[in-house]
């Protein structure tokens, strides 16, 4: 019962910062409905997984280890301008 309550916390938390983003993205930084549908839906993608076996493995091992990699590979793609709208979002600067 008190799983169930947490999870739903969490839903809702994460559909609060989703929201936040979305916002962000089509008032500040003057985007389409659905380029802010896509840079929102990029800016917390989980659920990517690569085609390693053994780093499935590792994953399913180490918590939050493919949340951290996901992390270092948007901020390698900020580094280096190759996010979905890249130009319009000016992260390099």
């Amino acid at each position: 019962m008190g799983l169930a309550k947490l999870d739903r916390m969490h839903m809702k938390a994460d559909a609060a910062a989703r929201i936040t983003l979305y916002n962000d993205f089509r008032n500040k930084q003057k985007m389409s409905d659905m380029e802010a549908t896509l840079a929102t839906l990029e800016s917390m993608n989980f659920s990517k997984r690569g085609a390693s076996g053994s780093l499935y493995a590792l994953n399913m091992m180490v918590p939050f280890l493919n949340a951290q990699i996901q992390g270092l590979n948007v901020l390698y793609q900020a580094f280096t301008g190759k996010l979905p709208y890249a130009e319009k979002l000016a992260v390099q600067r």
